[in-house]
């Protein structure tokens, strides 16, 4: 018998195997984005290009009052941890002006035709607390687990340096997020994350877990049942996986890589409800 628990969104399972859509928001959770460059391309060359970058992130979080508690800019893609408290789909617009703008620019700079974002970014829902200060060692040992640094410190576009930092920062609402994780100050949220860091370098817990930026949701059964109930159709062809005390929305047959229904049987049975029976 699998250990892991699945939970079909529909009963016909032979439908589940959908393309995932890129972007699933409900209003009121934080989310950790991901976005790539054009066929994974190298595109983010030069410091004026991670320069622009932050600028125009700087700008969306200015102009549209998101809250931004990490981020990681690498050579072929950004991460990014938002919030947004309302109910305006702010993180799109933020998206829109951040990505957009800086593309433009750096076509014209370059004298560049063509995209340069790849699809549409991933969104992916994280839990408060205990998930989310995992979310934010996760992306934050992503140029170490790449093999382009040996530390996150010495990689400079990265919210690393800030997390780490007592000054005022930039980019990241330190007060926020500590209050997000559950802890006391911005003092105890530095000594913290870097507890974190410190720790899964140690251990060598350097490998990718595709949970953190290929899910719709991560956390606890709860959280995630609580965020399917909040796509409502949308949650339709989807399925919560879980493992571990770790939950999460998923295409989960297109991860196994099962393409008919004999094969999908082998997951059914005492393994498998339907993922409306978790929600009183």
């Amino acid at each position: 018998m699998l250990n892991t628990i699945l939970i079909l969104c529909n009963d016909q399972v032979e439908r589940c195997l959908m393309p995932r859509a890129n972007r699933y928001f409900v209003p009121g959770y934080l989310y950790h984005i991901t976005h790539r460059c054009h066929n994974k391309s190298f595109l983010f060359k030069f410091k004026i290009d991670f320069e622009q970058m932050l600028s125009w992130i700087k700008e969306a979080k200015k102009r549209y009052d998101v809250k931004v508690y990490d981020y990681v800019l690498t050579h072929n893609h950004i991460h990014l941890i938002l919030f947004d408290p309302s109910e305006r789909k702010a993180i799109s617009r933020f998206m829109q002006l951040a990505a957009g703008q800086f593309a433009e620019e750096y076509n014209a700079r370059r004298k560049r035709h063509g995209a340069f974002w790849g699809d549409r970014y991933h969104s992916t829902a994280v839990d408060n607390q205990t998930y989310l200060l995992q979310c934010l060692g996760y992306i934050g040992l992503n140029m170490v687990r790449a093999g382009v640094v040996p530390h996150p410190e010495e990689w400079p576009y990265c919210g690393y340096h800030e997390l780490i930092s007592s000054r005022k920062t930039q980019i990241i609402d330190k007060k926020e997020l500590a209050a997000t994780i559950g802890l006391r100050s911005v003092k105890e949220l530095s000594e913290t994350y870097l507890g974190v860091i410190s720790d899964k370098l140690q251990r060598r817990e350097l490998e990718r877990d595709s949970r953190w930026s290929e899910s719709i949701a991560i956390g606890s059964s709860d959280f995630v049942l609580k965020f399917a109930e909040g796509l409502g159709v949308r949650m339709k062809n989807r399925k919560i996986i879980g493992t571990d005390k770790v939950f999460t929305i998923r295409d989960e047959r297109a991860e196994y890589g099962l393409t008919s229904k004999d094969q999908m049987s082998a997951l059914e049975g005492d393994n498998t409800i339907n993922w409306m029976d978790g929600i009183g």
